[in-house]
């Protein structure tokens, strides 16, 4: 389970963005659902991954922060050595919210439809 400990500590201090962004940027492309997020590529990769927090709120057992995450994606080919297809990257977008469980800094990650 993917924890947010430092992010929960910082929690309604001023450094909170800044420290959330970088557990995001801390995480593997197998801890984010950005392959579902896809719109454009085939693949998504973690090439200047940015993270933008567009909200922020809490209640009595968590922490909610929904993001928007910038991305690049591909389009796979074959990767013959005729394959005319150049390896190109694409520009995605898409929502995550992360839902940190005060007691525990337990983070649920999920994509939000677009």
């Amino acid at each position: 389970m993917t924890q947010f400990k430092k992010s929960l500590s910082a929690w309604n201090s001023q450094q909170f963005d800044e420290i959330f962004k970088q557990e995001v940027l801390g995480l593997t492309l197998d801890e984010l659902p950005l392959q579902q997020g896809l719109v454009h590529g085939s693949y998504a990769i973690s090439d200047d991954l940015g993270v933008m927090v567009n909200q922020r709120q809490e209640d009595d057992t968590s922490v909610l922060v929904v993001t928007g995450i910038f991305y690049k994606s591909v389009i796979a080919g074959c990767n013959c050595a005729d394959d005319p297809t150049p390896v190109d990257t694409l520009n995605e977008y898409c929502e995550l919210s992360f839902r940190i469980d005060k007691k525990t800094a337990n983070t649920e990650i999920e994509l939000l439809q677009s």
